[in-house]
């Protein structure tokens, strides 16, 4: 009865909120451009920032039902100060920018910032645009008049069925808290030191008191007042970031080639948080799965740049599924295509699901349905390398009775120029198929130059091309050790006595996630040790000597191979370890064992 209650009572102040707001100009960005101006970027470098932060918040956020959400900074040094609107625009005044970087560094303003606007674009994802801040006017004073009308039409409503004007106002509240969760919880995914949120380091003082004093918002009705958001931020600080860690520990597992455990560490995450970048990487393992128990023939042929690939993907040409694909290899193809479609329902704007849903259905040899899903990445990106990449390969593979060949060669030479290794490989082996071993000889040659940071299957097959096989495996480099050690050392018993004593003092967690017993043992820190039943499988180590891209080159050299990871690149160094860089920073260094 209660949870029927709360779904009615919902359902009315949208509707009520909605009335009102039909006949309110300041439902509209074009309102606040209009009467305030727009910030520019060029003057005020913090407007910069904020939109760069609202991008990797955006990729992470929920999207809201027919809207693509965009910021607009405008000139304001007062209300309002950051409001979701239905068009699809989130406000933020440039007074807000301000109050989120007074008196702190700009690591903790931006995580400031990062809550702030992960907390209205929570709002736009759920259409709750009855909010109390709708109803400020631009001088400052409450338009009471039209809030009025909405608490009068949703009490008399409400009254009917037997509620009560205080659920409602229970309603409104708690959904603010979910924003502030839901916000909070974008933030962090996004790699924003949520942490710092709290309280401000110069007078002691929590960020949302902070934001209720420089903004005079006063505690009112519809909101829980800034210590209880803030004492539900801190309790729910160890469960968000437990969720988050569960989701990073099934990156680093991937990363490394582990995908079945990988899967269920992102099925544990998925449960608190079903968000597009898990139902992405959940298809992602899917797909590696599905390689694995693929014939030779079938994996080798092409080479797809996908995403979160540690191990290069391929697809063959003219294959079928009923005579190439086991039955097992069939199953994963299928939950990875569930999988991505999920994600790209989430987040339509989602390119590397679209691109991954594209590969996975070239496995299948379904090449009228990877065409679809390409010609939808492309609309996203007309110039991306991988989506040309993967649609000229599409295009050979899919007109029987016309030949492609041209179109698809002369696309990916223009690739070839650009010096992609993918698109070399690719071309080579069109060449080979058409008995043109010397125009593919080029190709072969340019992968074998790129021997260390080549997979080592892909070189192989060129290598193999012009050399001989004893010559090959000599001459391609499978381990690079990493620039310091640990102890324990991955692949310990974490229940030895040296382990044990090694990490007294260190916080462990030990739970069931899948069929897996796992430990996370973490440092004061940061570092963490990752076990799986009960040996150590990753050490993750942030307190290291490598603070600086340069000081990595001049350690380690060049990577072998690079893969985006959201804002971040995570720089691999053969089977052993791995680096994770952001913005010229060594962030973290993962270990594995062989």
């Amino acid at each position: 009865m209660i949870k029927y209650l709360i779904t009615s009572l919902l359902l009315l102040i949208q509707i009520h909120a909605a009335q009102a707001m039909d006949q309110d100009l300041r439902a509209q960005a074009s309102f606040y451009i209009d009467t305030y101006g727009l910030v520019d970027a060029k003057t005020m470098p913090l407007a910069d920032r904020a939109n760069k932060i609202f991008d990797r918040i955006r990729q992470i956020a929920e999207e809201p039902i027919d809207l693509t959400p965009s910021l607009r900074i405008i000139n304001s040094s007062g209300r309002p100060w950051a409001i979701a609107l239905p068009d699809g625009y989130i406000i933020l005044s440039k007074a807000a920018i301000e109050i989120c970087y007074k008196n702190v560094s700009p690591e903790e303003g931006d995580a400031r910032l990062a809550f702030v606007l992960g907390h209205e674009l929570a709002h736009l994802s759920t259409n709750d645009f009855w909010h109390r801040k709708m109803y400020l006017s631009l001088s400052g004073e409450h338009n009471e008049k039209s809030l009025d009308k909405i608490r009068h039409a949703i009490l008399s409503a409400a009254k009917a069925q037997g509620a009560t004007e205080n659920d409602w106002r229970e309603v409104i509240k708690r959904k603010e808290l979910q924003a502030d969760d839901a916000g909070f919880l974008y933030a962090s995914l996004a790699g924003f030191r949520t942490d710092q949120i709290f309280s401000d380091s110069d007078n002691n003082r929590d960020f949302l008191q902070t934001w209720v004093n420089q903004t005079q918002t006063l505690d009112d009705e519809l909101h829980f007042n800034a210590k209880e958001r803030s004492a539900f931020l801190r309790n729910r600080f160890k469960q968000i970031m437990t969720q988050v860690e569960y989701f990073m520990s099934g990156v680093r597992l991937a990363h490394f080639g582990q995908f079945e455990d990988a899967m269920h560490f992102f099925e544990k995450f998925q449960k608190a948080f079903p968000a597009h970048e898990v139902l992405n990487n959940l298809g992602f393992v899917h797909l590696q799965l599905a390689r694995k128990h693929m014939p030779n023939a079938l994996r080798y042929q092409y080479w797809l740049p996908t995403f979160m690939d540690n191990a290069p993907a391929f697809v063959t040409r003219t294959r079928t599924m009923d005579t190439s694909l086991s039955p097992i290899s069939l199953q994963h193809l299928q939950k990875s295509i569930k999988y991505f479609k999920k994600a790209v329902s989430a987040h339509s704007n989602n390119r590397l699901s679209l691109v991954n849903l594209a590969a996975a259905y070239m496995y299948l040899g379904e090449f009228h349905n990877a065409r679809a899903y390409i010609e939808q990445a492309r609309k996203l990106d007309l110039k991306s390398p991988s989506v040309n990449e993967i649609r000229a390969l599409i295009l050979y593979e899919q007109e029987k009775d016309i030949d492609m060949w041209p179109k698809t060669m002369s696309i990916l030479k223009k690739l070839a120029d650009l010096d992609i290794p993918t698109a070399w490989f690719n071309l080579a082996q069109l060449y080979e198929s058409r008995g043109r071993s010397n125009e593919a000889k080029t190709y072969w040659q340019r992968i074998i130059a790129l021997k260390d940071s080549t997979p080592k299957p892909i070189f192989l097959i060129a290598c193999n091309k012009i050399y001989s096989q004893d010559i090959c495996l000599k001459d391609k480099k499978d381990l690079i050790d990493p620039p310091f050690s640990t102890n324990p050392t991955v692949g310990s018993n974490i229940e030895s006595a040296t382990v044990k004593n090694s990490v007294k003092d260190w916080q462990r967690r030990r739970e069931e996630i899948g069929p897996l017993t796992v430990d996370m043992l973490v440092s004061k820190k940061g570092d963490l040790y990752l076990a799986i039943e009960d040996n150590i499988a990753i050490i993750v180590v942030k307190n290291h000597a490598l603070k600086s891209i340069h000081q990595l080159l001049k350690c380690c050299g060049n990577p072998q191979s690079t893969h985006s990871f959201g804002d971040a690149e995570i720089w691999s160094y053969g089977q052993k370890w791995s680096a994770l860089v952001e913005h010229g920073t060594v962030k973290e260094v993962w270990l594995k064992g062989i």
